[in-house]
């Protein structure tokens, strides 16, 4: 009876929140922007590194980046669809984190559940990826030499947050994993662009490592619509939500 628990707990952390019908999308929509942090929004620049108990379940700190453009476009923000009804297929994707130069590349990616995460380590020291997702370890894995390579697949949804804490603890990165398609990582500017949405209203919301998460934005998407994404004193949400969490 305790192992038949177990497996019905680990079956339900797989399954996706909500329903969500695979269709094929005639007239697909866009909708794309810019996530945008303005002048008047005041941040501690000073207190990079602290730490998130909600997201790994104790006290670990985590080093954080923030990089935004004259015009307040933050770069590395990821940007989701939250819960879909329907849409195109989740195809998986084939992700690679780099350790070079002392650093995790890229520090922020999105990927479709079933996907593979390829681990690579191009530097002549020994790292690890220590990764976290629904408030305890998911994987850690030791990349020992220089073309060390390790693989492991994004089975359930939600944020994961990894380090190397073999004596590398400013090495950061994450990866948002989703049972639809329909999110994306800003560039240097803070552009998104999500493609292939059936028409219709869609809540929107985004997640920066440092900056948090933004309180969703309810948007009708037909054709090309521009919606830009803007962090103010008053609109981030303090707890993470159950779609960052993956719950």
């Amino acid at each position: 009876m305790i192992h038949f628990a177990a497996l019905l707990l680990a079956v339900a952390h797989t399954l996706p929140a909500s329903a969500y019908d695979v269709v094929e999308v005639a007239n697909p929509a866009t909708v794309e922007g810019r996530v945008v942090l303005p002048p008047d929004v005041k941040i501690d620049r000073h207190h990079d590194s602290f730490a998130s108990p909600e997201l790994f379940g104790h006290q670990r700190e985590l080093t954080r980046e923030l990089k935004v453009d004259e015009s307040g476009g933050v770069a590395g923000a990821m940007v989701v669809v939250i819960d879909p009804a329907r849409g195109r297929a989740a195809t998986p994707r084939h992700l690679e984190l780099v350790n070079e130069d002392l650093a995790f590349v890229p520090r922020m990616q999105v990927a479709t559940m079933g996907s593979d995460l390829a681990m690579v380590n191009h530097d002549e020291v020994f790292h690890n990826v220590h990764a976290f997702q629904h408030g305890r370890t998911l994987f850690n894995f030791a990349l020992p030499k220089v073309d060390s390579v390790l693989h492991h697949k994004l089975r359930r949804p939600g944020l994961i947050a990894m380090q190397c804490d073999v004596g590398h603890e400013w090495m950061t990165a994450f990866v948002y994993v989703s049972f639809h398609p329909y999110m994306a990582v800003t560039d240097e500017a803070g552009r998104f662009r999500i493609d292939g949405l059936p028409a219709g209203e869609y809540r929107l919301a985004a997640w920066h490592e440092w900056l948090g998460e933004l309180a969703p934005v309810t948007v009708h998407v037909t054709g090309t619509t521009e919606q830009d994404l803007v962090y103010h004193s008053d609109n981030r949400v303090a707890q993470p939500s159950l779609w960052l969490l993956g719950e």
